[in-house]
């Protein structure tokens, strides 16, 4: 697919302390085995049906590095060093072939996410973006390396799941 970008472990993104100020630029690599605060895009997509709510979450290909097959955000990923926060709508056009502008999306915030496993440390300012949006087969494309699969997910029945009302939710 045309205007693709893979994300390797080599490229360069923009570096923070942890009061998301500005201090440089390290690859991701170099992020994630120190720590290093950095920039994540996060969209989430979702649809009313019938009054019920559902929420797009993307299965993560099982040729991931990081958290393979897992259900993940709809789309997100890592801003380069240089991009502004807006230039992470390409991670929706890259992993679902879907164009979307900014204006189509309401900004959630930024919110730092700090994930420490073995000797992975992601330290993270995530930018949350929700779009309403109805994926219907055939109006995306997924990028096999990045996802395999999308799920729409009754908001209803997650919610039950995090209460712990409900032990398992059939997808």
């Amino acid at each position: 697919m045309k205007g693709i970008t893979v994300m390797s472990e080599k490229e360069m993104i923009t570096i923070f302390n942890s009061e998301y100020e500005l201090i440089g630029t390290a690859s991701r690599e170099e992020a994630h085995k120190k720590g290093l605060w950095h920039e994540t895009f996060h969209c989430w997509m979702y649809d009313i049906n019938d009054d019920e709510v559902f929420l797009y979450f993307q299965q993560r290909s099982a040729k991931k590095k990081d958290f393979p097959n897992q259900l993940d955000i709809t789309a997100a990923g890592h801003l380069l060093a240089g991009e502004t926060v807006f230039d992470g709508f390409r991670e929706v056009t890259e992993e679902l072939g879907l164009e979307i502008s900014p204006n189509s999306a309401d900004c959630l915030g930024v919110f730092p996410v700090q994930i420490h496993l073995e000797d992975f440390y992601d330290n993270e300012f995530t930018n949350v973006f929700i779009v309403k949006k109805k994926l219907e087969l055939g109006t995306f494309v997924l990028q096999e390396e990045e996802v395999s699969a999308v799920y729409a997910i009754p908001l209803k029945k997650l919610k039950e799941l995090f209460s712990d009302t409900r032990k398992e939710l059939a997808i």
